[in-house]
């Protein structure tokens, strides 16, 4: 075994010498969130992976100089202490599984590596012959860990103790149409009054849970918690703002991208699924994709499912849509937040259909906004909607008009997700005004602009009539930066065919239909899909 691990090690040191000097920085680590480990393939679930993958991927730590880093480090390195390691990897296990004392707990002793271990204190809590209640699907209590395991794998040193919320680690209804979502990212919406709460109400209610579970633990182990690990990796600003409130000071998600120690509420992790191999988990933690990102953009008009004339009607026309769209081979849509008329699409219709699309057709969802509506409703109007678009559903961002005039420029080389929404912080411009209340209430929110130009610092991607050969002189359609340009598609299905091969040539990755007929899925999907990326003649 350890010779087959040595001889994967050797094989990566090469393509990690890309990651090992951005991690040098005094801050950066990168960061992996296990859940369940089990002993045969046949007993794992999605999240779960086995002994022996685990023993491999620690083997592989220790040859190939990695530095398992504890979150003192982490926090050392925030305050301007010690710098951490150019090869700092924070070992993290959620949801508080039995085989985290079984299993995990006598490798950390047998290799001196710490770990962070987050417990959902009210699954904790359940009598010993009892069942909790894992996120809807009932499970045994003895599949978690008890109270006295916890305090003795605290008691060791390596483990540290983080919250995984008392009662958040489940889904809430989000709208009258039955929909549900993470209670700590979700306005939660009430049958009784047909109503969803304010912010005030949502950031009191994730508040309130998250200090009985900081109470809860500090009971238990003499310590309260100071990490909080967000359930799904799921959160809204305002649920920020109450794990600050309740005493935490660092919180970690599920965005894969390396960590940073300056942004401590935010520190970001792989989520490796499904038992993947040593190759696979590695590959993955380079968080440095050896390609081009595919991105397939689709617009996609509601008047159908809006004009349906009742509830069966409107789950046909939504059940067809999904279907379309997984036809197409689409990676994300574009959803209006106006009807046709230009009238804000109703938040239970808007939900639903956002909900729906990212969930059964597997796709992100953005909400649209384009110049005209912008003009005729103002920036301030059009901020709301933006921010009530938020409200009503986990979208992954927003398509806003791009300002006219943007300039063409060079792509910056050490763009990233991380680097685009630090430029959001700082720049002052029309768009990120209109932009801002709603990445308040979400900051996971992605920003496409839709327009002449290429993207500036702060947005993420640009979408843009096609084809503009100022891209590929100024480096946009380099594997690196050609996912951040989405060109915009037109004409019959044989011309969208000829001109996806076109660019495809020319080094573009990023496609969008707008409009697009959903009945030309069918024909549209040989060109358009992702899963024929890249062309090839």
């Amino acid at each position: 075994m350890r010779a087959l691990v040595f001889l994967i090690g050797s094989l990566f040191l090469a393509s990690f010498g890309a990651l090992a000097a951005p991690l040098a920085a005094q801050t950066r680590f990168v960061a992996i969130a296990f859940h369940d480990v089990v002993d045969r393939r046949e007993e794992r679930m999605e999240d779960a992976v086995t002994t022996q993958s685990l023993v491999s991927f620690f083997d592989f730590l220790v040859a190939d100089g990695w530095t398992a880093v504890s979150l003192d480090q982490v926090a050392a390195a925030r305050a301007g202490g010690a710098p951490l390691p150019d090869k700092a990897v924070l070992l993290t296990f959620d949801d508080g599984y039995r085989s985290m004392y079984e299993r995990v707990y006598p490798l950390l002793l047998a290799y001196r590596m710490p770990a962070v271990a987050a417990v959902v204190t009210s699954w904790l809590d359940v009598p010993a012959n009892g069942v909790v209640d894992y996120g809807g699907k009932p499970m045994p209590r003895s599949a978690f860990l008890t109270w006295d395991e916890v305090r003795q794998m605290q008691a060791s040193g390596l483990v540290e103790i983080a919250s995984h919320s008392h009662d958040l680690h489940r889904v809430v209804l989000m709208n009258a149409e039955g929909n549900t979502a993470p209670a700590a990212r979700t306005w939660r919406y009430d049958p009784a009054t047909g109503q969803i709460e304010d912010d005030t109400a949502h950031r009191n209610r994730v508040a309130s849970d998250l200090s009985i579970s900081r109470a809860r633990i500090a009971a238990e182990t003499g310590r309260p918690p100071r990490a909080l690990v967000w359930p799904f990796g799921r959160f809204s600003g305002p649920a920020v703002a109450a794990a600050e409130g309740a005493g935490f000071t660092m919180a970690l998600t599920l965005e894969p991208e390396a960590a940073d120690a300056r942004q401590a509420m935010a520190l970001h992790r792989y989520y490796p699924t499904r038992d993947p191999d040593l190759g696979t988990i590695m590959f993955n933690l380079r968080f440095a994709p050896p390609r081009r990102e595919t991105v397939r953009l689709a617009c996609i008009d509601p008047a159908r499912f809006l004009t349906a004339d009742d509830p069966a009607a409107r789950d046909a026309v939504l059940g067809d849509l999904i279907e379309q769209v997984r036809l197409l081979g689409a990676t994300g849509v574009i959803l209006p937040v106006v009807d046709g008329a230009g009238v804000p699409l109703n938040g239970n219709s808007f939900g639903r259909l956002a909900r729906q699309l990212g969930t059964r057709a597997g796709v992100e969802v953005y909400g649209g906004l384009d110049q005209a509506v912008l003009d005729q409703l103002g920036g301030s109007r059009a901020a709301e909607l933006l921010a009530a678009a938020t409200r009503a559903a986990p979208i992954d961002g927003f398509v806003l008009p791009a300002a006219a005039g943007m300039l063409a420029q060079a792509p910056q080389r050490a763009s990233s997700p991380a680097d685009r929404r630090l430029a959001r912080t700082g720049a002052d411009h029309a768009l990120l005004r209109l932009f801002h209340p709603a990445l308040t209430l979400d900051p996971r929110l992605e920003l496409i602009l839709a327009g002449f130009g290429t993207p500036p610092a702060f947005a993420d991607r640009q979408i843009l009539p096609a084809p503009e050969q100022q891209l590929k002189a100024l480096g946009w359609r380099a594997p690196e930066h050609s996912g951040r340009i989405v060109e915009l598609l037109s004409g019959t299905p044989d011309a969208i065919g000829q001109q996806v091969q076109r660019l495809q040539r020319e080094g573009a990755s990023g496609f969008a239909l707008c409009p697009w007929h959903s009945d030309q899925a069918s024909v549209l999907a040989p060109a358009f899909s992702s899963a024929t990326f890249p062309w090839r003649p």
